[in-house]
């Protein structure tokens, strides 16, 4: 019964630790056209929305802030495009 307990907190903890590391970034504060690219074409962002790493933030007219789990936060002005990467822009100074 206590195996089973821990195979089952074992489990639980790995799947939560994938799926924060499955979020590298947040997009929020969004004003204007602001799109968001997985691959399979950009798509409009609506509201505060998690990202992934290797998705691309494309600000055609407007602004938008990301935020990362570090608490690095980086601004988007019309006309840019960021790819999002697994550390932070803060990490890399």
């Amino acid at each position: 019964m206590l195996t089973r307990r821990c195979l089952k907190l074992g489990m639980t903890t790995l799947a939560l630790l994938a799926s924060a590391s499955a979020n590298a970034a947040m997009v929020s504060n969004v004003q204007g056209q602001v799109l968001v690219d997985a691959g399979q074409g950009a798509k409009p962002v609506v509201g505060a929305q998690s990202l992934q790493v290797g998705e691309t933030v494309i600000v055609e007219k407007g602004s938008a802030q990301l935020i990362y789990p570090d608490g690095c936060t980086f601004q988007v002005e019309t006309g840019s495009t960021t790819k999002i990467a697994e550390q932070s822009p803060c990490a890399l100074q």
